[in-house]
């Protein structure tokens, strides 16, 4: 099947030449991963180029190595696939400081990210971000198309499925209408091309357009119209976020969906296959070959199938594995997260044992803190402290600033449910001033529920002792950050401590003149230092070069009088 170039396409093509790195954003099925798949064959269509494709950025951290060029790095859901994951943005604050350096080396960078989820990601980055992102200017939203280029997409998808030629002539009049709908997408547009997709679609044009202005619930209504063996399949690959091995059809999560469904593994093991390319794909992936969706909305598909029924949330919460569980599930009555998977208060005892069962490790704890900070309802967070009070004991992994740290976002929730005994509030107050006075990270001055953790009398020691550093204590330490500095790296990022404490603190302190003339002074401290240590920085070597990718690689289908004459032939 050719491949449209539409406006965002060349947009992207454009920014990838000049940044180095483009973002691709957009909802589901807006064709984020089609985008990106065309950019990487095109821009490594040279000698010496290779591709490395790769599941967020804790699998490019584990096998890359920055200083290599003419390498191209792709990756996929960038900061989540269905949700923003915490982990994910741990993983991109420490390689960002590598991915400069990567980029100056001459390697180049493809990622792709749903919009809510990179919205999400954005601040929790802060200045640990790339410019070029920070300020959009390596960022493509996929979400308008015009209608000319929706005209061609649909064309493509029909003209080249496996609709019965009887049913392509039916439409064929619809079409033009159809590519009026902004709502028309890629993905939507593709599922229109394949039979398996619109058996439900009975009369003409009013439940095609009600396809394509309502593909979720069509999608979900489609799910359901499948017998119980091929729901089961495509339940479990759900269980096993999209990366089923295909041959470990035995284990404990399909027993339970088998007996869920009321099927047996085999009948589970036969569906398989029988889903493979309207449905399911089947990849390698390491040493072994995996089951998962053909797009990402089947995930939400999935997810709003299981909310609906109680049956099969209980089922999602015993059979996932806990991390998924922490990452993707939230409460009724939590505040909403979109695409999450709803657990409702009748399955409030179910997820409170499964959550008392977590192993108390660092990293998982992380997850569990942020999952009882934001996801979980009050009723869920009691349980859990009646049966276990020393939840609030327990250590975890602390994130970069301390205003998102986890840990003391559930704190602070749990001090707010009147529930937070006084030496673990001292304690949680004795952390904050610590990171604020050693570490400069003040980053939760404008945060009231953190705030409420100290004394009233102790918030207001707090503020004054940092005022005080102002006068020679942040000079000494900018100092003393220019003297260790290495030039050979990012010079910028190695003032980002210093830098963020000033520029925090005049948020916190907008009203004070005198507070406001020590931090402006201190700005231009930093900005001489960071022009120092820069003076000293070697000229870059010639790491190699990319040719220009034009868009007019990626094919045109020809313009007939009419975009969809020959549609049905």
């Amino acid at each position: 099947m050719t491949a449209y170039p539409t406006a965002a396409h060349r947009s992207a093509v454009r920014i990838l030449s000049e940044q180095k790195i483009v973002l691709l954003l957009g909802a589901p099925a807006t064709g984020k991963s089609m985008l990106a798949a065309i950019l990487a064959t095109t821009a490594i269509d040279g000698e010496g180029h290779q591709c490395l494709k790769c599941d967020g950025p804790l699998e490019l951290t584990a096998h890359w190595n920055p200083h290599e060029k003419n390498r191209l790095y792709w990756v996929d859901d960038a900061f989540g696939p269905n949700q923003l994951r915490p982990d994910f943005v741990d993983g991109w604050i420490s390689a960002m400081p590598k991915v400069k350096t990567a980029m100056e080396h001459g390697n180049r960078f493809i990622l792709t990210s749903r919009s809510h989820i990179w919205f999400g990601a954005k601040p929790k980055l802060g200045t640990r971000n790339l410019p070029v992102l920070t300020d959009d200017k390596a960022v493509v939203d996929l979400g308008t198309l015009s209608p000319e280029e929706r005209e061609q997409i649909i064309y493509n998808h029909i003209k080249a499925g496996n609709q019965p030629t009887q049913w392509k002539r039916q439409i064929k009049k619809h079409l033009p209408q159809l590519a009026e709908d902004s709502r028309l997408l890629p993905e939507i547009a593709r599922r229109l091309g394949d039979s398996s997709f619109t058996k439900l679609l009975k009369a003409m044009p009013e439940d095609l357009i009600k396809f394509v202005a309502e593909p979720a619930e069509f999608l979900v209504q489609t799910i359901l119209e499948l017998d119980d063996a091929h729901q089961a399949a495509m339940t479990l690959v759900f269980l096993r976020q999209g990366k089923l091995p295909a041959h470990e059809l035995t284990g404990d999560s399909t027993k339970l969906v088998a007996e869920k469904y009321d099927v047996t593994p085999r009948a589970i093991a036969e569906a398989l296959p029988q889903l493979e390319r309207s449905f399911l794909s089947v990849r390698q992936e390491a040493t072994q070959k995996v089951w998962g969706f053909v797009h990402p909305t089947f995930t939400d598909a999935i997810s709003s199938m299981l909310s609906g029924r109680p049956d099969l949330v209980e089922l999602y919460i015993q059979g996932a594995k806990l991390e998924t569980l922490l990452t993707e599930a939230v409460c009724e009555g939590a505040a909403p997260i979109r695409d999450a998977v709803v657990i409702p208060a009748s399955a409030s005892e179910h997820l409170a044992r499964r959550l008392l069962g977590a192993p108390d490790v660092l990293d998982l704890n992380r997850s569990l803190f942020e999952f009882l900070s934001a996801r979980a309802s009050d009723g869920v967070i009691n349980a859990v402290l009646d049966a276990d009070p020393n939840m609030l004991r327990r250590e975890a992994r602390r994130y970069w600033k301390i205003w998102a740290d986890q840990r003391i976002r559930f704190l602070s929730r749990v001090h707010k449910l009147h529930r937070l005994p006084d030496d673990v509030r001292a304690e949680a107050a004795n952390e904050l001033e610590r990171t604020a006075i050693e570490d400069l990270d003040v980053s939760f001055l404008d945060v009231s529920d953190v705030l409420a953790l100290f004394q009233p009398t102790r918030l207001l020691s707090l503020g004054t002792r940092l005022a005080g550093m102002l006068n020679d204590v942040i000079s000494d330490r900018i100092q003393k950050i220019a003297e260790e500095a290495d030039p050979a790296q990012d010079v910028p990022d190695q003032f980002d401590q210093v830098r963020t404490f000033v520029d925090q603190f005049r948020e916190s302190f907008a009203d004070d003149d005198s507070i406001q003339s020590k931090l402006q002074s201190l700005g231009e401290e930093i900005d001489e230092a960071v022009a120092e240590v820069s003076k000293r920085k070697t000229p870059d070597e010639d790491y190699g070069s990319w040719p220009d990718v034009s868009p007019a690689k990626v094919a045109v289908a020809p313009r007939e009088r009419s975009t969809f004459s020959d549609v049905d032939e």
